[in-house]
């Protein structure tokens, strides 16, 4: 059976900006909806299109799912600065879409490998676990696209690299740490794994303790292996 995609349209920067504040203001989402199809007047061809993408926006921020719901009232919170928003969109999307974690996780292994890489290349990792399905590909395009509109890639006709990495906090990065936990399939990792993990590649993660988690109360936190190592371990 083909692992579902989920993350399939592509988002840009301030459409999810929109649909940030429209959460942090608790906006009904009929109207919340009204003005986001203000937004795509003129963006997005087709009703059906702007449906989707309305649906999509309407899961990360607006109607998340249950299991995330200390990690989104945490970033509703945040009074960041404009060029650090999208960390937050990147973290929600990690604990929500299974296929979104695992896109950024190859795309930053071939960074890291390479240098670069070309979408063909990062179409093939995923279509190895996806299946090879148009909906495959023409998503990992569009995801590849919404990364590039967030400001953490950068790419022209042939290749695919990074940007300069966005610099995190210790509690940014905890919080980020525990978004991608939140949305594997195990929902468990090492704070060691995690800190050396390729799927975040956009960011220059602070080092992290113990107690920077506490407020996450749907995580739970253990002293795993003689190192002290920590393992971070989601409570069903």
């Amino acid at each position: 059976m083909n692992k579902e995609v989920g993350f399939d349209r592509y988002l840009a920067l301030p459409w999810i900006d929109a649909a940030y504040w429209l959460a942090v203001k608790s906006l009904p989402w009929p109207q919340a909806k009204h003005q986001l199809y203000d937004l795509f007047e003129g963006e997005i061809p087709g009703a059906e299109s702007r449906k989707k993408t309305a649906r999509l926006l309407r899961h990360l921020w607006l109607r998340p799912q249950e299991n995330v719901h200390m990690l989104h009232q945490w970033a509703l919170q945040q009074q960041v600065a404009p060029e650090y928003r999208p960390w937050l969109h990147y973290g929600m999307a990690l604990a929500q879409y299974p296929f979104f974690n695992d896109v950024c996780l190859h795309l930053g292994r071939l960074l890291k490998i390479q240098g670069g890489c070309s979408r063909k290349q990062l179409q093939q990792r995923l279509i190895q676990h996806y299946g090879e399905r148009e909906t495959v590909t023409r998503s990992v395009d569009r995801l590849v696209q919404t990364l590039v509109s967030w400001g953490f890639l950068q790419h022209d006709s042939q290749l695919i690299t990074a940007a300069p990495a966005l610099v995190l906090n210790a509690t940014q990065s905890a919080w980020l740490y525990a978004c991608s936990v939140t949305g594997t399939e195990d929902g468990q990792a090492t704070l060691s794994n995690l800190e050396t993990s390729p799927r975040f590649f956009p960011f220059d993660c602070d080092f992290c303790i113990a107690s920077d988690f506490t407020y996450l109360t749907h995580l739970e936190i253990v002293s795993h292996g003689q190192s002290g190592d920590l393992l971070l371990h989601v409570l069903k």
